[in-house]
């Protein structure tokens, strides 16, 4: 006799639920997505749902196979991270590495500016008022860039 290969995403969740060892309800408070939705999903009233990756995770099943199925093995694959995951990390870490390194070139600007403000305040040149905006712009950047950085 064949494995299933739980053809229909209600089939999976269904699935994954009961192999998680949840009811709906208690899978609805690990996932925080709705008891309705996930009613919905289980009957097969709807065919997706912007919550699939947290149910994966919460089942701890790869959201891949919780979305489209193995058509190979009907086997629901097991994992701590999956392509998706690894790829969102990727950009993830990718987008903090480009702000450290924006947020790096902007110190240093910053510091360039204030020693040339220092050399110019001295020298009591004109361009120093165009200076001194300058050197707000860059303060509002590095501000930018921190804020950018905790929220990524």
């Amino acid at each position: 006799m064949s494995a299933p290969r739980f053809e229909r995403l209600a089939d999976r969740l269904v699935k994954s639920r009961t192999d998680a060892g949840f009811s709906q309800q208690e899978l609805c408070k690990a996932s925080g997505v709705s008891q309705q939705t996930i009613s919905a999903l289980e009957s097969g009233k709807i065919g997706s749902s912007k919550g699939l990756l947290a149910l994966a995770k919460a089942c701890n099943v790869d959201v891949e196979w919780l979305m489209e199925g193995d058509r190979l093995t009907g086997h629901p694959g097991r994992s701590g991270q999956t392509s998706i995951g690894h790829s969102i990390i990727a950009d993830a870490q990718a987008r903090i590495k480009g702000i450290v390194q924006a947020d790096i070139l902007v110190k240093v600007a910053h510091e360039q500016l204030k020693a040339a403000l220092g050399v110019l305040t001295q020298s009591q040149h004109p361009a120093s008022q165009q200076l001194i905006e300058a050197i707000a712009i860059v303060e509002k950047t590095s501000a930018e860039l921190s804020a950018d950085s905790r929220s990524v």
